[in-house]
């Protein structure tokens, strides 16, 4: 999103969470926007998921509402939460700065907003740790001071976040059925 579109709400590390009041580590950058405001991709990719996660198979990704993953080359991944549209599809090629969604409040949210969530491969192949994604955000210029210590900060340390689905991971390859009616999803 464009930098003068967005306000920081909710920044990456531990936080109170808006819904339980208990202390939680927030993996992502929640950015505050209205309604419909595009959200960029941040680098070419492949979309691993687009739609909204199952409740059935797991409440901490579900409650991100409409979702957008972007698989970057095994390397990262991108997640876009809480869009209010979906703008692309399952398997299909993105370009930095194309547009994948618009802004929502979709899932648990408690104001229109995208959270937004980087993941990286880097460290430990099929780990996907979650990363500080301040540095990742496209036309946005952060101080040198705070670009140091964005680049330190993951979520590694924390045990209790929940691994990335397989879904998320895949590169858009082949059908995702719901188990209950073998419906595809996109």
């Amino acid at each position: 999103m464009p930098s003068d579109q967005f306000v920081l709400t909710s920044p990456f590390g531990m936080r109170i969470s808006p819904f339980t009041r208990a202390a939680d580590f927030h993996k992502g950058l929640d950015l505050s926007a209205p309604t419909g405001t595009p959200i960029y991709a941040a680098a070419d990719g492949i979309v691993s998921f687009a739609g909204r996660y199952p409740l059935r198979e797991s409440v901490n990704w579900w409650r991100f509402g409409n979702v957008v993953v972007i698989n970057h080359a095994d390397r990262f991944i991108t997640i876009y939460g809480h869009c209010d549209g979906i703008k692309i599809r399952r398997g299909q090629e993105v370009r930095q700065g194309q547009v994948v969604a618009t802004v929502g409040s979709t899932g648990w949210s408690t104001n229109s907003h995208l959270h937004y969530e980087v993941r990286s491969d880097l460290e430990q192949p099929g780990s996907y740790v979650a990363i500080d994604p301040r540095i990742y955000i496209l036309n946005y210029q952060w101080s040198n001071e705070a670009n140091l210590l964005m680049r330190s900060r993951t979520a590694k340390d924390y045990k209790d976040f929940e691994p990335l689905p397989p879904a998320f991971v895949s590169k858009g390859e082949g059908p995702v059925r719901s188990k209950r009616h073998g419906r595809r999803r996109a």
